[in-house]
């Protein structure tokens, strides 16, 4: 409409955060940023860069930046993997975090990403060479399981035999994942990027932040993104997403009245000119309970889905007993 605007958000650094004159945060990384990061490139940003990827797989909360497969058992695959087939990891991503935004609409599949899902899966359904494997963003968790984007994930797994779906509250191990399979396809899943950085072919069905930075194979069709998913592919430059990683660590303006002193639930706690800054105790304890209730309430509505964790957890957890045993016994 003509109207000057700025977009706010936090940074992943502590004590700044992110101001977008004209542009939303959901729009991807501008070259002219990218540009400025090739120029000033230097081996202690490609350090920090790389700590970035690392942090991510260790689990590590490193100020603000979201640890999501903190749940997850190391080591942990499907089950019934099949290591003899050509196996695709899937990571989705969470349509209502920006199905409002006008410009973040996917370039290839209408109307949505999951719709893409089931295109790809039906190209391949009379291969049986392929498996795909579609790992639910773990942030959905949270989301009601009325949405249409789970409903739609859901009938997916019934119709199709060759996807196995990975529910967002399942232990299987994301990385693992990765590494197991031949191939990412992502469709705005940071995962896009760090598969590349751990030397994966990395596949990008939708928009990112990091699309700019050359760290992914980008169809504009789907019949690219098929022929992409059948030929043996070489990953992307693993330069070109240490570059990314340390955008995501080095970006932010500090506050000028703000001081953070700690984080909790995804919000940060602090003073604002020296003057403390906190909840009424009472609504706190009464928001705890709240969010306890409803999540009590869809492990009861929902059994499969906490049959399977549960079983997953004790499989996880025999899996790391040996170890444990052996080195109370001082075995090699």
């Amino acid at each position: 409409m003509g109207i000057p605007y700025s977009s706010y958000e936090v940074a992943i650094t502590r004590n700044s955060y992110r101001l977008l004159r004209g542009s939303t945060v959901h729009q991807a990384i501008p070259l002219e940023e990218i540009h400025l990061l090739h120029r000033d490139w230097s081996v202690e940003r490609r350090r920090i860069g790389e700590s970035f990827f690392l942090l991510k797989r260790e689990r590590t909360q490193f100020e603000h930046m979201p640890v999501y497969a903190g749940r997850q058992a190391g080591g942990v695959l499907p089950r019934g993997f099949d290591r003899n087939k050509r196996n695709i990891a899937i990571f989705n991503s969470t349509i209502d975090e920006y199905a409002a935004t006008e410009d973040w609409r996917n370039k290839i599949y209408e109307p949505d990403e999951t719709a893409g899902i089931r295109k790809i899966l039906d190209s391949f359904e009379s291969n049986d060479r392929f498996m795909f494997y579609l790992r639910v963003h773990p942030n959905l968790k949270d989301v009601s399981s009325r949405t249409s984007q789970l409903l739609d994930i859901r009938e997916l797994g019934f119709r199709f035999a060759n996807l196995c779906v990975i529910w967002p509250e399942e232990v299987v191990d994301s990385y693992a994942l990765m590494d197991a399979c031949e191939k990412v396809l992502t469709f705005g899943s940071t995962m896009g990027v760090e598969a590349t950085y751990w030397g994966k072919p990395s596949i990008l069905a939708g928009q990112a932040y990091y699309e700019n930075f050359g760290c992914v194979h980008a169809p504009r069709t789907h019949e690219e993104l098929v022929d992409l998913l059948k030929k043996d592919l070489e990953p992307s430059s693993a330069e070109s997403a240490l570059k990314y990683g340390y955008w995501e660590l080095s970006n932010g303006i500090p506050f000028e009245h703000f001081e953070e002193t700690g984080f909790e639930n995804g919000l940060a706690t602090g003073t604002f000119d020296g003057v403390e800054i906190g909840p009424d105790p009472l609504v706190a304890v009464w928001c705890r309970i709240q969010l306890f209730s409803w999540r009590a309430l869809k492990a009861l509505t929902h059994p499969p889905v906490l049959f399977e964790f549960l079983r997953r957890r004790v499989r996880a957890l025999k899996l790391a007993r040996p170890s444990r045993v052996k080195r109370k016994s001082g075995t090699p």
